[in-house]
């Protein structure tokens, strides 16, 4: 036994209108279809004007008497990539995914938060406010694309940490957002809002999440401590 040598070449690329070359080899005899944007469906190397991409079968005979079935993929453009690739916005410490045109080649350029230089859609974590740039070919021509990420950087603060007598409120403060979520809610007047009323039942260490209206967030602390009751003593009773 043994494995016919016969194949069809790699896939291919073209701008529509324009024509490309294909090509099998190891066969006797070659039938490729679909045959009607090709120039000559029966040679090895035919010359395709497809209009949509196409994949191309062909039929081949070898000099062993085997026939051997392969094909190829010719993509077809209608035009230069375009720029599709828009400026966002996102939190501090996430990632988002660029997708540029379709087209044959990428190369992104090297920027921070990016690793995968050679894909069409690579998933960038900036770590500041960054531009990407990406270069793109296809069978039509070039094209450079871009697209502007910049952050949301979300600094939550809490306040006071103090010392109070047990039962005696104390106005707790929160800044940075627009949203304020406290846990535990044990002791608060309410904890949704940054100024809650605190009278904890023991010491306790609160945390206020910190949001704005795009979702970004931060965390803050305070820590209530209780003021221990005090001793009162009389003294011994007294006769009189």
């Amino acid at each position: 036994l043994f494995a016919p040598l016969a194949a069809a070449g790699p896939d291919t690329s073209v701008c529509v209108s324009l024509s490309v070359g294909i090509e099998a080899s190891g066969g006797t005899s070659y039938t490729w279809t679909p045959a009607a944007t090709l120039d000559n469906p029966t040679i090895a190397q035919p010359i395709a004007t497809p209009d949509t991409t196409t994949t191309y079968i062909v039929t081949m005979d070898t000099p062993e008497g085997c026939t051997v079935i392969d094909s190829l993929t010719v993509i077809a453009f209608d035009d230069q990539p375009q720029a599709v690739l828009n400026d966002t916005i996102i939190c501090a410490g996430d990632s988002v995914q660029l997708i540029a045109d379709d087209a044959i080649s990428y190369s992104w350029h090297v920027a921070d938060g990016i690793s995968t230089l050679d894909v069409q859609d690579p998933i960038v974590s900036p770590t500041a406010p960054t531009l990407y740039i990406v270069d793109l070919v296809n069978a039509c021509g070039p094209l450079t694309d871009s697209a502007f990420v910049d952050l949301i950087f979300i600094v939550a603060d809490a306040w006071p940490d103090t010392l109070i007598c047990p039962g005696v409120p104390v106005q707790l403060g929160a800044s940075g957002g627009t949203h304020y979520q406290w846990t535990p809610p044990a002791g608060l007047s309410a904890d949704t809002i940054a100024d809650p009323l605190a009278t904890p039942p023991t010491n306790t260490t609160y945390t206020v999440e910190v949001s704005d209206d795009h979702g970004c967030s931060a965390t803050a602390q305070v820590l209530i401590e209780l003021r221990p009751w005090p001793t009162v003593s009389a003294g011994p009773d007294v006769l009189i």
